[in-house]
């Protein structure tokens, strides 16, 4: 159900923008955003794209579970992975598995470039995001630990060839295939190497996930 929500705003706004739908929706989404980051948002090669990890913020009320915000860029993954793993050790029978979290997080993602047997994901934390590091440390670690080639990095020790995007692993080059995008489109300005980054997603030489879509992470959208 939460997925196809997000696949209904998806399309609402894209009609909105052609017309097709009422005009006041995109425009709405996109008040006070840079036309640099409505731009990225209507790039063609992504325009099916959709949030591939998500988390929906629940309160229990006396009808029922609500949902009060669904959060595609979501802090809590890596302290939520080790804490469930705790608590799977000793002896909690924990909603999806003492690894659950970690396994979910690595499908979803490895998922969406079914042709490759083990693509390259690179978690990229921004200064603004940094008390979420350690835990996305963590999590790309853990993951590693199961054989999976993750790794945490920050946007400056990203680098860029004709080919894509490239993180150094022992002071050698690898090719990074996923992106995981863990910084918000308002602090676009302040991420380096980010045209670069936007310009291989838009060759399609590196996924970049969620997608850089401003207008899919308003609140407004429950409203």
């Amino acid at each position: 159900a939460l997925l196809a929500f997000f696949r209904s705003c998806n399309v609402l706004y894209h009609q909105s923008v052609k017309g097709i739908q009422p005009e006041f929706i995109a425009r709405y989404l996109d008040a006070g955003k840079p036309e640099r980051v409505i731009d990225l948002g209507r790039l063609n090669r992504v325009k099916s794209h959709l949030p591939l990890v998500m988390r929906p913020d629940l309160i229990l009320t006396a009808d029922g579970v609500r949902a009060v915000e669904l959060d595609s860029i979501p802090g809590g993954i890596g302290f939520t992975g080790q804490i469930s793993r705790i608590y799977s050790e000793i002896g909690y029978d924990v909603v999806g598995g003492g690894d659950g979290l970690l396994r979910g997080f690595h499908d979803a993602l490895t998922t969406s470039l079914p042709e490759m047997e083990t693509p390259t994901i690179c978690i990229v934390v921004s200064d603004e995001a940094d008390n979420y590091r350690e835990e996305m440390e963590w999590l790309a670690s853990a993951l590693q630990a199961e054989g999976h080639p993750v790794y945490c990095r920050h946007p400056r020790e990203l680098s860029v060839d004709d080919g894509g995007i490239l993180i150094r692993i022992d002071g050698q080059p690898r090719r990074v295939n996923i992106v995981y995008r863990f910084f918000e489109m308002f602090d676009l300005a302040n991420i380096p190497k980010i045209e670069l980054v936007a310009y291989h997603a838009k060759k399609n030489a590196v996924r970049v996930s969620p997608p850089m879509k401003a207008y899919l992470e308003e609140k407004m959208w429950l409203a």
